[in-house]
């Protein structure tokens, strides 16, 4: 009998083992991956962190001396529609600008040694686009980009915006921002050390109250978790800047879109989107919840900015059309023309026009490069997209 139970024993043990290595052996079964969508409708983009940094430099200081110089530059507006620009002196050549050919229509491209022989002692002419929409409320823009050439100190701003403040002027007695005009801006940079990333910062709101105490709204990221600088800023006012990085390429077409909508607390979230033209594939940079809500863009400008002086006698382009622009209901109103001047008065040859399909300009330090164009010009395009960019 003990024979017998000392073998049924060894039988138990065996077969427990033979399936415990039969479910070890099998796959698991699958879980769906999570595909998470954006919180701001109608947009249904997959969010995606691969383009964004592992390391969070809280304590760093890339600021907004990169970032806001010249941030609020101002338009007028004057002189005729134009549809070409002024001749450069002559032409050149640059292996390095892509399009070099056209762009040398435009301005004289200075050769290699030139560009390293000349000593700048401030920034590159700072040139600023300006769309025109004919729409009050805007709560989405958009518009495609190209830099033919970018060298570090770059700084391509695809929307400079102020924000309307009625609903909190109905509220307080007083309502103000240290940057007259502009209440937040996005854009593409890179930095020093040929790092190339996405910016958006946002200017706190002051607010004084009916017995007379000032207080301060703050906007609050709410996108992404991982970055490479989330911090407030000062210098030319004060506010809350975002830096991640996103390897924008030269010669490469991209679209950018800029969101206002209502969160379910009563508040605006501001986010920044782009889209790779080639692949289609969208990506959330940054968003903020602003801390008051009711509100629309009212002003949105593209600017070329050079920040670094050591690199302002290199060549810098930007390209811009497909802008467009809707106040809701599903509908888009395209801006076929656009104001386009220099602010800063920065020394060096620039240019600037339109192609009839692109608005475009081209900066550098050195001066004598081209004819410098009209002021405040309007210029215009005949074609851009009309429907949703998305």
């Amino acid at each position: 009998m003990n024979q017998i139970l000392r073998w049924l024993g060894i039988l138990l043990i065996v077969s427990c083992a033979m399936v415990f290595i039969d479910e070890a052996l099998s796959p698991a079964p699958e879980v769906p991956a999570a595909s998470p969508t954006l919180q701001l409708e109608p947009l249904e983009f997959e969010k995606d962190d691969s383009a964004l940094s592992a390391i969070e430099l809280s304590g760093e200081s890339v600021g907004e001396s990169e970032a806001t110089s010249g941030g609020g530059a101002q338009t007028t507006s004057g002189g005729g529609t134009q549809t070409t620009s002024s001749a450069p002196v002559s032409s050149g050549q640059s292996s390095e600008l892509l399009n070099a050919g056209t762009w040398g229509e435009r301005m004289r491209l200075p050769s290699a040694d030139e560009v390293a022989g000349y000593h700048a002692t401030t920034r590159s002419p700072y040139i600023v686009c300006d769309p025109q929409f004919g729409i009050d409320g805007i709560i989405e823009y958009a518009v495609d980009f190209k830099a033919d050439s970018q060298p570090r100190g770059t700084y391509l701003s695809i929307c400079n915006l102020d924000l309307d403040m009625s609903s909190l002027n109905s509220q307080y007695t007083n309502v103000h921002r240290d940057y007259s005009g502009v209440a937040a801006y996005a854009g593409f940079q890179v930095h020093d050390d040929g790092t190339k990333v996405a910016i958006m910062s946002v200017w706190d709101t002051y607010v004084t109250d009916s017995s007379g105490t000032e207080s301060i709204i703050h906007a609050t990221r709410t996108y992404p978790d991982t970055y490479r600088v989330s911090q407030p800023f000062a210098g030319e006012g004060s506010g809350i800047q975002t830096i991640v990085d996103y390897d924008w390429k030269q010669g490469h077409a991209y679209r950018a879109l800029i969101q206002c909508s209502q969160t379910d607390k009563g508040t605006c979230e501001l986010a920044f989107f782009v889209m790779d033209l080639e692949t289609g594939r969208w990506d959330e940079l940054v968003a903020y919840d602003l801390g008051y809500g009711n509100t629309s863009i009212t002003r949105a400008v593209c600017f070329l900015e050079d920040y670094l002086v050591n690199k302002a006698s290199e060549v810098r382009t930007m390209e811009l059309w497909n802008f467009r622009a809707s106040a809701g209901g599903g509908s888009w109103v395209p801006a076929y023309s656009a104001i386009m001047s220099q602010s800063y008065d920065y020394p060096g040859s620039y240019n600037y026009g339109s192609d009839g399909t692109h608005f475009w300009a081209i900066t550098s330090a050195i001066p004598g490069l081209c004819t410098i164009p009209s002021d405040g010009a309007q210029y215009s395009v005949s074609n851009a997209e009309t429907g949703s960019p998305y």
